[in-house]
């Protein structure tokens, strides 16, 4: 088991082309998920996105209070795009931020 841990690697979130590169969600979790598996630390710049960077204090925060580890984060990423692929392309208002925070208990 591999803990989320969150310290001191630079990492710049791009929002460019998200139907090719993904969503900046998912973007912040994999570098969560590959600085944590290397015990090293991130931190994100977000550019002004205040709204962005307080969602992902908080589900960090909750990741790291339920002691969620990689693999478990992992599984939960291969849940939430499955449901998202069985969805129609319509009704896809659930992000990953909110999916993940709510599996996280």
């Amino acid at each position: 088991m591999v803990p989320l841990v969150v310290r001191f690697v630079f990492w710049r979130l791009f929002d460019t082309n998200e139907s090719i590169l993904g969503t900046k969600q998912l973007k912040a979790i994999l570098q969560i998920m590959a600085a944590s598996a290397c015990h090293r630390g991130v931190v994100f710049f977000t550019f002004g996105d205040k709204e962005f960077a307080a969602e992902l204090r908080m589900l960090h925060s909750r990741l790291r209070d339920h002691k969620v580890t990689v693999g478990s984060l992992f599984g939960m990423l291969q849940e939430y795009a499955n449901m998202m692929n069985d969805e129609a392309e319509g009704s896809r208002s659930l992000t990953l931020f909110t999916f993940l925070s709510a599996r996280a208990c």
